[in-house]
C-alpha cells in the first residue's frame, strides 16, 4: 500500500487521539470506540456522560453529513457532537443548539 493510502487514516486516528485528550484533561475517561467505521456509533465512547462524539480531522467537510453521522452514530438519549478541525487551527464542536441552550441553562445554576 502507498503512503497516500495510509495517511487520511493516520490522521482521523491522530484526530480521535487528540479529542480523548482534551476529554482526559476535563476529567472524563473516554475510550475509542473500535467498531465506530464498520457496526455504527461515535468514534468516541465514554466520555462526557449522555453524549456520543463523531471526530473529523478534515481541511475541508460536509458539514451536514458529518452531522447526520454524528448524529445516526448517537443512542436516542445521547447528546451527538461533531468534533472537528482543519490543519493548522483549533478544535471546535457542533451540537443541536437546544443541547447546547439547555447545557449552558445547567450551567447558570451551578
Amino acid at each position: 500500500m502507498s503512503t497516500f493510502g495510509r495517511k487520511p487514516k493516520s490522521k482521523g486516528n491522530r484526530g480521535e487521539l487528540a479529542v480523548l485528550e482534551i476529554y482526559r484533561r476535563f476529567g472524563w475517561s473516554p475510550r475509542r470506540n473500535w467498531m465506530s467505521g464498520g457496526q455504527g456509533g461515535g468514534d468516541i465512547i465514554e466520555g462526557p456522560p449522555g453524549t456520543s462524539t463523531e471526530v473529523k480531522w478534515q481541511n475541508s467537510i460536509s458539514i451536514w453529513a458529518c452531522l447526520e453521522q454524528a448524529r445516526n452514530g448517537a443512542s436516542p438519549t445521547d447528546i451527538p457532537i461533531l468534533a472537528f478541525k482543519r490543519d493548522r487551527s483549533d478544535w471546535y464542536a457542533a451540537i443541536p443548539l437546544e443541547d447546547l441552550c439547555d447545557l449552558l441553562k445547567r450551567a447558570e445554576m451551578v
